[in-house]
């Protein structure tokens, strides 16, 4: 007889259950292998946010500094600003208290004298007041000048400016007071530039350095305006043959927290003030004032200004 061999059915085969092994073991390795990555990715990510987080803070961290450090900058700044102009309202008052107390003094004196006093000595005490009050009037204007600038109501206007008209303008206005100390007052031109400029400004500043040149300079001295351009600059001097003045009055001449107070040639009474004012009308123009001085010998202060001008800024 024949026999029958029953073969086993697929799922039965030894092969089939290694194959399902390998098949749920390849499966649960890839589906790991996805949410691995995907833990991954989203590490990456929060990580990321983290990083970005911590140089937001960081650079927040940073503005904060440094807004605190331009802070405290300003509050120093500003503090020592301000001590600065209250010793200069301080200079200013003591100035202004000096030709004031001369006019009430000689005042006072002619009216206890009236009925005494010659007429000499009546003139001599006139002439005494009519000094004083220029004086004053001059550190008044000088005064309403450097407040104007400094609240903003004179800004500068600037036009064509003709500097050789410039400089025979001053030697005008300014002739009459040359004259009556027999100073020489000249000009030296390289050329007739053009500058634009306020000429307002120009001409307060100009007429400043010259007429302190005159009120420090001797009696048969000499007063030189002189003009030249240097590459693009044009540099506009004031020089002098006067007292002159040391080193340390020339380091504190332009500065607002010093006594600047000097008695020129003719007892006339200098504050410093109008230097100050030309300081910062020139620094409105981009440009810059140089002073050279020697003691006895003489003064010489430089504008240097750019040949530009300010339409071309």
């Amino acid at each position: 007889t024949a026999s029958i061999v029953v073969q086993p059915f697929f799922y039965e085969q030894p092969w089939f259950f290694l194959l399902v092994i390998l098949l749920l073991g390849g499966g649960y390795y890839g589906a790991s292998q996805i949410r691995y990555r995907y833990l991954l990715r989203q590490q990456e990510k929060l990580e990321h946010i983290i990083e970005e987080q911590t140089a937001q803070i960081r650079k927040e961290k940073n503005d904060l500094e440094m807004k605190n450090q331009i802070i405290h900058q300003q509050t120093e700044e500003l503090e020592e600003s301000n001590k600065t102009k209250d010793k200069f309202f301080s200079l200013i008052a003591h100035d202004l208290r000096n030709p004031f107390q001369a006019i009430l003094g000689f005042g006072e004196l002619m009216l206890a004298e009236v009925d005494e006093a010659d007429r000499k000595d009546i003139k001599s005490n006139l002439e005494q007041m009519h000094d004083s009050s220029k004086s004053l009037l001059a550190l008044v204007e000088h005064l309403l000048n450097w407040a104007s600038l400094h609240t903003g109501k004179i800004l500068a206007k600037p036009e064509p400016v003709q500097l050789k008209e410039l400089f025979e303008y001053t030697v005008k206005i300014l002739n009459q007071v040359a004259q009556q100390k027999k100073i020489e007052l000249r000009t030296e031109i390289e050329s007739n530039y053009t500058l634009f400029a306020d000429p307002n400004m120009m001409k307060t500043v100009l007429r400043n350095l010259v007429s302190n040149a005159l009120k420090f300079t001797h009696k048969g001295g000499c007063v030189t305006l002189k003009l030249r351009k240097e590459k693009v600059h044009y540099m506009i001097e004031v020089e002098d043959n006067g007292i002159g003045m040391t080193d340390k009055m020339t380091g504190e001449l332009l500065r607002l927290d010093a006594n600047n107070s000097r008695t020129g040639t003719d007892n006339g009474k200098g504050t410093g003030l109008g230097l100050l004012i030309c300081k910062e009308m020139i620094a409105m123009h981009h440009g810059e004032i140089f002073i050279e001085s020697s003691e006895g010998k003489g003064t010489k202060f430089t504008l240097k200004l750019p040949a530009k001008g300010l339409s071309e800024d």
